[in-house]
């Protein structure tokens, strides 16, 4: 079967930077959103950094905002409230992230964002 051309075909600068602009949007609304959910954790459960978490916080804990890093140097950031999961990953070598939101009514958003060779984003918005 034929490769299709259609992704070798250059995109002009004005798309460029339109799907470029539409990245740092959607990254905006992404972490007004995380950082929402924080202080809804932080005002429930006190800004105390220094409580450790139990093993079975994530099933019995309806408040949570928990950082990890990881070797690869890749970032994830979880918060949950009683209504909301949020999950926030970054992946600094290939300058991918993604946004998932898991919301008790349904309402669930998701966010990915990787680059193509080129530095180009490739956006995909699920609602």
């Amino acid at each position: 079967m034929a490769e299709s051309s259609v992704a070798s075909i250059p995109l002009s600068s004005a798309v460029q930077n339109n799907v470029v602009k539409q990245e740092r949007e959607l990254l905006a609304i992404a972490l007004k959103r995380l950082n929402a959910l924080r202080k809804e954790v932080q005002d429930k459960n006190g800004d105390d950094r220094s409580k450790s978490v139990p093993k079975n916080a994530w099933e019995f804990t309806p408040y949570l905002d928990i950082y990890f890093d990881y070797q690869d140097k890749s970032q994830l950031h979880f918060v949950k409230t009683s209504k909301i999961r949020a999950y926030f990953l970054f992946k600094p070598s290939s300058s991918t992230w993604v946004y998932l939101e898991r919301n008790a009514s349904g309402q669930d958003i998701c966010y990915i964002v990787n680059r193509d060779k080129q530095g180009i984003p490739m956006i995909q918005k699920l609602n």
